[in-house]
């Protein structure tokens, strides 16, 4: 009888064990299947809507620029709500995109580390490249401005 007790004491334990693991298993699988899941924001994020040569053009870059884009032809009285005219703006903010990449990557293959752009268009460098920015019409007004003051 003992030998009996003693086998079902040994499978109890083994059941119990074989409990135990299992929800343990259940538990962090869930913890880690919630903590991979990505969120529709998130995808966006990392969402490309183009790739030069291996490099995504990201969905939230096209975006804010494509705002922009928009936002600077309403100013000009432009109807932005037409749709043959926003794909036409939607067009050239991907091509400006594309152009800019390529353009980087030329730089990063000819081993250019800084750059000063007197371009009216603005550029955007790797995160290798130096870049400054100069809008001339902005150093003009400037310059305009002190040359308006009285001498001191």
């Amino acid at each position: 009888m003992e030998n009996t007790g003693s086998k079902v004491k040994d499978i109890s334990i083994v059941v119990l064990v074989l409990a135990v693991l299992v929800m343990g298993g259940y538990l962090i699988s869930s913890k880690i299947g919630d903590a991979g899941k990505v969120t529709a924001e998130e995808q966006a994020k990392v969402a490309s809507v183009a790739t030069v040569n291996g490099t995504p053009i990201l969905k939230d870059v096209f975006d804010t620029q494509l705002a922009a884009a928009v936002a600077t032809y309403k100013a000009q009285g432009v109807d932005t709500a037409d749709a043959a005219k926003l794909a036409t703006i939607k067009t050239e903010v991907l091509n400006n995109l594309t152009s800019n990449e390529l353009v980087n990557q030329a730089i990063a293959a000819a081993g250019i580390k800084a750059i000063l752009n007197f371009a009216p268009a603005r550029l955007r460098a790797s995160k290798d490249t130096r870049l400054k920015n100069v809008d001339l019409s902005i150093e003009l007004e400037t310059l305009s401005f002190y040359l308006a003051q009285p001498p001191r």
